[in-house]
Parts: structure tokens; C-alpha cells; sequence
């Protein structure tokens, strides 16, 4: 209830404001990145507007309502769950998709990264839950082709697992479906990839071959090290709390094809480190996927495993170790349910809120073109804030804002 708008939320709305919706697609696609859906959506970004200040409290709730909802339908559907009993584990999934969850702030509370992180998920399970329905209609096809080019589009990692899950598929069932939705999730895929903003963004390459290839062998390698310990530690709470539905998924699947759900997620990693993504966020479609691939591999053939349930449900509530503090931010290892507790106890989030009120009534009140402003002095560990830099020391927070309420200049006061 005390959540606000923030960084990107008024950078693109200035955008938009600025150039239109439609050329703000064409710019983002051309200049930032491929997420021509997620970058659309995020065109209709309200912020500034002060009727629609209820929206980022709401907004959150409504995402969180969807991803139980599609939970619930596919433990109906998949694992035929009465309606209690889905309801029920459809909010301990909620709980360890929480817990797995590298950046809470940025994939719950942050309305531009909850559409790029967020909401492909829920389309992800909304698509699953179609492809279980044997007798579909017209309008069903439409929606899981629209699903298809919603998450092409949304989440490059998603997109990746997407197009890999469309190969099983057609691999497993050769019929003009599976292939339709391969061919068409492929051209979206493309797309999406081989947008000309991926390239601007890549920037400069190392020139140097063995250089280059080795920092990219280092960041694949210390995602796997960091996907494994995470997920690694928590894997034997998953397995007794969703025992029942991994043996059925067994049932269902060889070992051979649980293999090669692993050789997904080891492509997606193999990915990460040939495009340098060193970021928690971005790791956030592995670390979900990995939790639910290498649980059932694992109870394949160390199912005793799961007697450890005790030690993973005491893990999850460790405060956030910094692996490597100096050298990267994603090594992080957080559950967040202790900065969850420590956040509803210690942190004033109604002064929070208030501040940053403040700080923007002073922005649209000012007739300076150079707004000094003070610091936000209660900082929360799970709403997303970024702050703004001082004169000296500027970051990407000051341009949006500058643009937003078209400023020649806005900074922290020192």
C-alpha cells in the first residue's frame, strides 16, 4: 500500500510523452532492445499522473492474484487437484516462487520491471494450462499464439526457454500444431533477438578472441555456481512439500526427457555468459525454471534427499549473505523472507512514501530549471528505490526525472 512510482516508470512516460506511443516503440526497438511487447505495454506507464497513484499499490496485487490463479489452474489441470487443494499448494508455490526470486524489489514492486519480469511468468503458466486443454476452440488458439508472442517479446531468457520448449515439443509430438507454434514463436523469437537496440546496447566487443571468450566461459560459469547454490539449497523442502506432483511428473516424462529439460537449462546458462548477462533480474526465469527441472532430476535418483526438508526450510530464513560483496552484485544469496520480516518491522514505509511525495510535488512545483533536492532519508529493502545522484556524481535516475518534468538539471543536494 505504500509502494510509488520510480526510475524507468517516469523515464517511459517522458518518452512517451515526448515522442508518441508509437514512435516510443519504434525508438526502444531500434535503440534500447527487442521487448517489443513488454516495451509497448510499458508505453501506457501513468506515472506523474496524480488520479493514478493508487496504481503501483494495486498493480502488484493484481500480478500476485494472476500467479496464483494460474497455479491453480494448472494443479487442476495437470495433477487433478480439488479445488481446496489446489488453492492450497497454489500458495505454497507462490511462496518458494517468492523465495526464489533473486531482486523482490524489482520483479513485485516496480511497475516497468514487473511487466519485463513478472508477467511473462504468468503467461508462461496460462499457456501451460492451454496446452493441457484436449479440445480447444478458436478462441483458445488465438490466445495461445498471442501468449506465444507476448513472452517472445516480454523477457529475452524467458523467450530463450520458450522457443527450446517449442522444439521438445514439436520433437515429441510431429503434427502441424506443434510445428505452427514452433515456426511462429521462431519468427517472433528472431525478432526479438536480432533487434537492432541489442546491438547498440552490446556496445564494443573485447577485441581480443581468447579474452573475450574466456570472460564470457567466467560469466556462464559463476550463473551456474550461483543458480546451483540457490536453488541447490532449497531443493529437498521442494521435494517433500511437492512430492505427490514430481512423482507424477516422473510418470509422465522418461529420464531421457528429464535430461533434457536439464540440457535447457544448461543452454539458457551456456546463453547468459555468450551475452554477458551478469545481472540477479535477468537470472530470475533460470532460477524458477531450475528449481522445478533439477528437483524432479534429483528425486530420481536421490530421492532420500527430501529428510533434509528441516535444514532448506531454516536456509530460507538466513538474512542475505554477499558471496562476493566487491566484485558482483548478483552473487547475493537471499530468500527474502528475513528482509520481508525485517522490512514490515523496522522500516517507516509511510514516511518513505511521504518523501518521495514530497520530492515530486517539489519537481512539478519548482520554476527552476536546476531543482536541488534532499535525500530520501527512509530507504526500503523491498519497494524498489534507486536514488537520485548528486551534482558531481550523476546517474541514469537524474536524466529521467530531468526529462520527465523537463528540467535542465535535477540532483541530491549534498
Amino acid at each position: 500500500m505504500f509502494n510509488t512510482y520510480q526510475t524507468d516508470d517516469y523515464g517511459f512516460a517522458a518518452s512517451t510523452n515526448e515522442l508518441g506511443i508509437w514512435q516510443h516503440c519504434i525508438q526502444k526497438y531500434f535503440n534500447w532492445g527487442g521487448r517489443y511487447f513488454a516495451f509497448s505495454l510499458n508505453a501506457f506507464n501513468p506515472a506523474g499522473n496524480l488520479s493514478l497513484n493508487w496504481l503501483p499499490k494495486a498493480f502488484p496485487m493484481f500480478l500476485w492474484g494472476n500467479l496464483i490463479f494460474g497455479f491453480f489452474l494448472n494443479f487442476q489441470r495437470y495433477f487433478n487437484l480439488n479445488n481446496s487443494q489446489a488453492v492450497k499448494k497454489s500458495f505454497i508455490a507462490f511462496l518458494f516462487y517468492t523465495v526464489v526470486l533473486a531482486s523482490l524489489s524489482e520483479h513485485y514492486f516496480w511497475l516497468t520491471g514487473a511487466i519485463v519480469y513478472q508477467l511473462p511468468h504468468i503467461f508462461g503458466l496460462y499457456f501451460l494450462y492451454i496446452l493441457g486443454i484436449k479440445k480447444t476452440n478458436l478462441l483458445l488458439e488465438i490466445l495461445k499464439y498471442f501468449l506465444i508472442f507476448a513472452m517472445m517479446g516480454s523477457n529475452e531468457i524467458v523467450a530463450l526457454f520458450l522457443l527450446l520448449f517449442l522444439i521438445f515439443q514439436f520433437y515429441k509430438n510431429l503434427n502441424k500444431d506443434t510445428f505452427s507454434q514452433f515456426v511462429f514463436g521462431l519468427i517472433f523469437f528472431c525478432f526479438t533477438f536480432f533487434a537492432p537496440g541489442n546491438f547498440v546496447r552490446m556496445g564494443d566487443e573485447e577485441t581480443d578472441f581468447w579474452m573475450s571468450n574466456l570472460k564470457k566461459i567466467a560469466v556462464a560459469i559463476a550463473n551456474a555456481v550461483y543458480v546451483l547454490l540457490k536453488v541447490g539449497l532449497i531443493i529437498p523442502l521442494f521435494i517433500a512439500v511437492f512430492q505427490a506432483e514430481i512423482l507424477k511428473i516422473k510418470q509422465q516424462f522418461s529420464v531421457k526427457d528429464l535430461w533434457k529439460f536439464q540440457m535447457m537449462l544448461m543452454v539458457v546458462l551456456a546463453f547468459t555468459g555468450f551475452i554477458m548477462v551478469a545481472s540477479e533480474r535477468s537470472l530470475e526465469p533460470i532460477l524458477i525454471f531450475a528449481l522445478l527441472s533439477t528437483s524432479v532430476l534429483v528425486s530420481q535418483y536421490f530421492n532420500k534427499i527430501k529428510k533434509l526438508w528441516m535444514v532448506s526450510l531454516a536456509l530460507i530464513f538466513i538474512p542475505s549473505i554477499m558471496l562476493f560483496p566487491y566484485k558482483s552484485i548478483y552473487f547475493n544469496l537471499n530468500y527474502n523472507l528475513n528482509e520481508i520480516g525485517e522490512e514490515l518491522i523496522s522500516t517507516d514505509l509511510q514516511k518513505f512514501e511521504n518523501e518521495i511525495a514530497d520530492r515530486h510535488e517539489t519537481l512539478r512545483t519548482s520554476k527552476s530549471k536546476e531543482v536541488g533536492l534532499k535525500p530520501i532519508k527512509t530507504v526500503p529493502k523491498i519497494l524498489y528505490f534507486d536514488e537520485l545522484g548528486t551534482v558531481n556524481n550523476r546517474n541514469y535516475v537524474n536524466s529521467q526525472l530531468k526529462a520527465f518534468y523537463k528540467k535542465k538539471s535535477v540532483f541530491i543536494e549534498n
